[in-house]
């Protein structure tokens, strides 16, 4: 199984399986292909990632603990293939951003992990090499030096408990898996989107702290004392958190990732505008709304986002 606190000892190189595996997140199909068969133009619509061959188009399928990978007509695939493809699923985080949350909490029990292999598994699908490795290593080895993972979501609103903001981002990261699957939003690349919801709040890393607050019990009348969160002092911050912080919500965002991932323009626009309308002053509607109308990307965060918080 994946090992998060050493990748390079864990995951077996790319350049060390005879097939290539690409997921497609729409319907956890998988399509096979040799390495060693190339051909020109593209092969599978449904596949960006094309100039390859592709020898089948699979489902996996568990009997009794046994993997089997069956074609659409319910053919089985060699056993070579077979065994391949289970090494691949033991060791590279790739297999598992395929699969929704839900199905990954169940392998790994436990959140932190899971938004991790996303994470590593999106970088590492866009890549399409491991010299992404140490990139990963080093943002994931930053993001558990921080509360990332332990933050509440906001002070009063969504998601406002010990926890809040991991369980929050991984909501909108399934938020986009379902949107990706309707007419607007099928030309998006996925695993752009998956990077874009994975980070479109970490402006909020180290923003809020606990206290103690005073309540009016109903009933009794009687105040107590009831744990709470509140928005920590930024001139607390270090000064390099501080300045980042200083250029607003999505602004913040963008800056952060960009420090530990190499984001296309489309990315950052859509990190940048993730919260709409709602952070956005008259003098700059008209630029949301170009980015809104020209970039698919921009308004898909921005849907998942809200459907994350409002939970329809």
């Amino acid at each position: 199984m994946f090992d998060f606190n050493d990748m390079k000892a864990t995951i077996i190189p790319l350049e060390e399986f005879k097939y290539r595996f690409i997921g497609d997140i729409h319907n956890e199909y998988w399509y096979v292909s040799r390495k060693d068969v190339v051909i020109e133009g593209e092969c599978e619509t449904q596949v960006k990632r094309t100039n390859m061959y592709f020898i089948a188009r699979v489902k996996e399928i568990v009997i009794n603990e046994v993997i089997e990978l069956q074609e659409d007509n319910g053919t089985l695939l060699d056993k070579d293939i077979v065994e391949e493809f289970i090494k691949f699923k033991e060791t590279r985080p790739e297999y598992y951003y395929t699969k929704p949350v839900l199905n990954t909490i169940s392998v790994f029990e436990d959140l932190i992990k899971v938004y991790d292999i996303i994470f590593a598994g999106a970088i590492l699908v866009r890549a399409n090499t491991d010299e992404a490795i140490p990139q990963i290593e080093k943002c994931l080895k930053w993001l558990h030096s921080t509360d990332f993972y332990s933050a509440p979501g906001s002070t009063i609103y969504h998601d406002a408990f010990l926890g809040g903001l991991l369980s929050h981002t991984l909501d909108v990261v399934e938020r986009i898996r379902d949107l990706l699957n309707t007419t607007s939003f099928s030309t998006v690349n996925p695993e752009d989107a998956i990077i874009v919801a994975l980070v479109h709040d970490w402006c909020k890393i180290g923003s809020y702290e606990s206290y103690m607050r005073n309540v009016k019990d109903d009933i009794t009348k009687k105040w107590n004392e009831v744990p709470a969160f509140r928005v920590k002092d930024v001139t607390t911050l270090p000064t390099d958190l501080l300045l980042l912080k200083s250029q607003g919500h999505g602004e913040a965002s963008e800056a952060i990732a960009s420090r530990y991932i190499r984001l296309s323009p489309e990315q950052s626009l859509a990190i940048r505008w993730h919260m709409g309308e709602y952070q956005c002053v008259n003098e700059l509607y008209n630029q949301l709304q170009c980015a809104n109308e020209n970039f698919p990307l921009v308004h898909l965060i921005q849907f998942a986002d809200r459907l994350a918080i409002t939970n329809y």
